[in-house]
């Protein structure tokens, strides 16, 4: 009994700290909804018309032909427990990270498709862009 006990207290102490993830918390940046980029690639709207409802975009990427927007900032974080049981703080999960939403226009500037991804704090609009689009332009394999 008094062998299993010290085995236990010491595999706990051995493990130290455990981070225990809690939910992400989506902040709004923008004054509208996912909703008005969908109906914005539905109507299949100009450039200039979506600039119009959306605003202005944090960067457009002409050579991509993608507006990116910044839509909501992301706070996550981790519970931080000593020993499993004393909490000792929380710490910053993605530090800087955001739901971007990706238009893509066509030829002819008009909404092409789009979509949301979370951009990384240390990540570029043009990293975020080419990502999704390296993404979308693989092959779906059979599995």
């Amino acid at each position: 009994m008094l062998l299993s006990a010290i085995w236990v207290a010491a595999n706990v102490v051995w493990m130290g700290c455990v981070y225990i993830p809690l939910p992400a918390r989506h902040q709004p940046v923008r004054p509208w909804t996912n909703s008005d980029v969908k109906a914005a690639n539905k109507a299949k709207l100009s450039r200039d018309e979506v600039v119009a409802k959306l605003g202005s975009p944090d960067a457009y990427l002409s050579d991509l032909h993608i507006a990116c927007y910044r839509v909501n900032t992301i706070s996550k974080r981790d519970l931080v427990l000593f020993l499993l049981v004393i909490p000792l703080g929380t710490e910053d999960s993605y530090p800087g990270a955001f739901d971007l939403a990706l238009i893509e226009f066509d030829e002819t500037d008009h909404v092409k498709g789009y979509e949301f991804v979370r951009q990384d704090g240390g990540q570029s609009y043009e990293q975020a862009a080419k990502s999704w689009l390296a993404l979308r332009a693989k092959p779906m394999g059979k599995h």
